[in-house]
């Protein structure tokens, strides 16, 4: 397999003082397969014409998911690799399968076990299970009599069961799906639907410190669904939140450690400790809402008034009033945040 980047040639034609560029031609990728038929080759960028000699190169952050439905259709055979890289494959977890399961194929470095890699293995796996589809005792079962198939040796049986029950709740379902989903010894795609699952299915509030101690498993791979599923958790599941100092803790971790470009889970971050009230993170957050534009100021600026620690306070509402004068629209919507609660 060989990326070839900026896949394009330069030629300074007679008469011509500028260079000109233009992707390569079709017919050269045609002769490289050829010459090299047991070769992928993967260029950056190419002609439509070329996708029945080449997979061509899309990374997904770029809104590159998959193959034109009119390129699949002219070459039903073609596919595209997509890099997961600067995605977060985690919050984009469906979004990924669907693109395995439209026969695209996914690409990552390669260092280690862990990161990208863990994510891209999981996303393969899960799209497996979806291509089975779902088996017939589970098809077939009422939602209660799906909780006995919890059971069953058969991944598949357990998968779609857990996916079902996403879809169709059943009573009591939360207790057994929440083992589940903490289950070491289960395969991950199965760990990821009872996660799912739960946000239709909340455990009762006596187990809720189970589903926050799996939202800080970082070796789980399953915080930001064990998260959402909190979040559907009504009032016990803040009532539990509330009773969890250490949570704040690892959120202010995070938001010190998270690089810059991943500004959606920084601001994810921010958004939490807002909500939990901690006086501790006002000076973190700070510095974001001053250097931060658009929705994530805004989140930061709503985050402040919801700790209500005083000198914060006063820098937010400090730059607001700067905003007001360059960007009306912005400053409309920063005053609105001086309302949250």
């Amino acid at each position: 397999m060989f990326y070839i980047d900026t896949s394009v040639f330069w030629k300074l034609y007679p008469g011509e003082t500028e260079w000109k560029s233009a992707l390569l031609p079709p017919d050269l990728w045609r002769d490289l397969n050829r010459q090299f038929p047991d070769t992928l080759l993967i260029p950056e960028f190419a002609t439509g014409s070329a996708y029945a000699h080449m997979a061509c190169y899309g990374e997904a952050d770029m809104g590159d998911w998959g193959t034109n439905a009119l390129l699949r259709a002219i070459w039903p055979d073609s596919f595209r690799v997509i890099v997961v890289e600067d995605a977060d494959p985690w919050e984009r977890f469906d979004r990924f399968v669907q693109t395995v399961r439209d026969r695209n194929v996914l690409m990552t470095f390669g260092q280690g076990a862990g990161g990208r890699v863990a994510a891209v293995k999981y996303i393969y796996a899960s799209a497996r299970l979806l291509d089975q589809g779902a088996p017939a005792v589970v098809a077939n079962a009422a939602p209660a009599a799906r909780l006995a198939q919890f059971a069953s040796l058969d991944d598949a049986v357990r998968f779609h069961a857990a996916r079902a029950l996403g879809e169709q709740p059943a009573p009591g379902a939360g207790s057994a799906l929440l083992r589940l989903a903490t289950d070491a010894a289960a395969v991950w795609p199965l760990r990821r639907a009872a996660a799912v699952a739960l946000r239709a299915n909340p455990p009762p509030e006596a187990e809720l410190p189970v589903l926050l101690a799996l939202c800080l498993d970082a070796s789980a791979n399953l915080a930001l669904d064990a998260g959402r599923a909190l979040a559907a958790g009504g009032a016990p599941a803040h009532r539990a939140l509330a009773a969890a100092p250490e949570l704040a803790t690892v959120l202010r971790e995070s938001l010190v450690a998270l690089p810059e470009k991943r500004q959606r889970e920084r601001a994810a971050a921010v958004e939490a400790l807002g909500f939990l009230r901690d006086a501790d993170a006002a000076p973190l957050i700070v510095p974001l809402m001053e250097s931060w534009s658009g929705g994530w100021q805004k989140t930061c600026v709503e985050a402040i008034v919801r700790i209500g620690e005083e000198t914060s306070l006063v820098r937010a509402k400090a730059l607001v009033y700067e905003v007001r004068k360059t960007n009306k629209d912005q400053a409309f919507s920063l005053e609105g945040a001086l309302r949250a609660k």
